[in-house]
């Protein structure tokens, strides 16, 4: 689990050049690969793609504590299933046999 940060809400950062707040999560880089899939924001015209990358970093969009804690409940549960589903995964590609590497 992520330290919580003085939002009080992990893998929520206030940015210090715009004031406004961001979703920014570094995954381990096992499960990172894993990772895809499209992420709803009702805030945003289109939907956010997720393609394998380290880091899930993404504006809310706004400098409201209220409104980036709504956005980050939004955003936040459609993360924590996407790595879910990729930690298992990555656990089925470690658990494969005849995995090179394995003895």
């Amino acid at each position: 689990m992520a330290r919580k940060p003085s939002s009080g809400f992990p893998f929520q950062t206030r940015r210090t050049d715009t004031g406004k707040y961001a979703y920014w999560r570094v995954l381990d880089p096992t499960v990172a690969t894993h990772v895809s899939g499209d992420l709803h924001r009702s805030w945003a015209v289109s939907d956010h793609k997720l393609t394998g990358k380290l880091i899930v970093k993404l504006s809310l969009r706004t400098g409201d504590h209220t409104t980036a804690c709504n956005r980050w409940s939004e955003l936040h549960s459609q993360v924590e299933a996407l790595v879910r589903k990729a930690t298992n995964l990555a656990k089925q590609e470690e658990d494969a046999p005849g995995r090179s590497g394995r003895r």
